[in-house]
């Protein structure tokens, strides 16, 4: 029994400049598209999601802080049906949540991208 090499049907040159040429695009992209999500960070961990306007439970409070990455506003409110009060973050920042709102249920992106 013989041992045949495998045959690629492109050469090594051509592998490096598609490898350079994938380099060259991911390092092209703005550097907020690598971090259009916001995060939630509290007692309970992290929780994360996207820009995508919309509505999400929140599972980690008492929260501390929050990282919007996003240029939308994300609004917490104090009940999951949006109801109480509510904390407006804008967008590209990382505040700390003040004591009172530490215990939000709901976190909404909208589509206001204006600082609170």
């Amino acid at each position: 029994m013989s041992v045949r090499a495998i045959k690629f049907p492109f050469r090594p040159a051509t592998a490096v400049g598609l490898l350079s040429a994938a380099a060259i695009v991911a390092f092209s992209l703005p550097a907020s598209a690598a971090t259009s999500f916001v995060s939630l960070i509290g007692n309970g961990g992290t929780e994360e999601f996207t820009c995508k306007v919309t509505t999400h439970g929140i599972n980690v409070a008492p929260l501390r802080s929050a990282d919007n990455g996003c240029a939308n506003r994300v609004w917490l409110h104090k009940n999951l049906n949006g109801s109480g009060w509510g904390y407006c973050i804008s967008g590209h920042t990382d505040p700390s949540i003040p004591t009172k709102y530490e215990a939000a249920q709901q976190a909404q992106v909208v589509s206001n991208t204006a600082k609170c």
